[in-house]
């Protein structure tokens, strides 16, 4: 008798549990399609992180961005030792350069960590700036992201157009 009390309890917890899908079993297609798109790329010198980058391409999956006039990244950027004044931190620090196929951004949004487009960020570093960049349309079917240092060197995140 107390064995059909312990069998039975199994067998629900085996057929409920294997059928039954909520949201934290779904597939996240957003997020999925964001992991494809990005690239990440670090600064070395004598095998030190002096900065990293981490970019979103978002032209190729965000209906909103589908059809935007600019090339629209969502960019990360950690700089170990990075500037005291705010003003002069991540995109801003004046030894680094970011250009698209080697032209500069037309404009750049810093955002909070807090802004519902860096949920969707496949990788999120709560010791980096995050920004929403947009560069002018290139009609070359690769984009070459670079992440230059005046210093220690840089480098290139490469994406593909769909």
């Amino acid at each position: 008798m107390k064995k059909s009390y312990l069998i039975l309890p199994l067998i629900i917890m085996l057929y409920g549990g294997c059928s039954l899908k909520n949201g934290l079993l779904q597939k996240d297609k957003l997020y999925e399609k964001a992991l494809i798109h990005s690239k990440e790329g670090a600064i070395y010198n004598s095998l030190e992180l002096k900065a990293s980058i981490i970019a979103t391409h978002l032209n190729t999956f965000l209906e909103e961005c589908k059809h935007c006039q600019s090339e629209r990244f969502l960019v990360a950027i950690y700089i170990d030792n990075d500037s005291s004044d705010k003003k002069k931190q991540g995109y801003y620090n004046s030894y680094y350069t970011l250009t698209l196929n080697g032209k500069a951004p037309l404009s750049v949004k810093e955002l909070s960590y807090d802004d519902d487009l860096i949920k969707i960020a496949p990788f999120r570093n709560p010791w980096a700036h995050y920004y929403l960049i947009d560069f002018a349309r290139d009609d070359k079917p690769s984009l070459n992201l670079r992440y230059q240092s005046k210093s220690y060197g840089g480098t290139v995140l490469h994406f593909k157009k769909d």
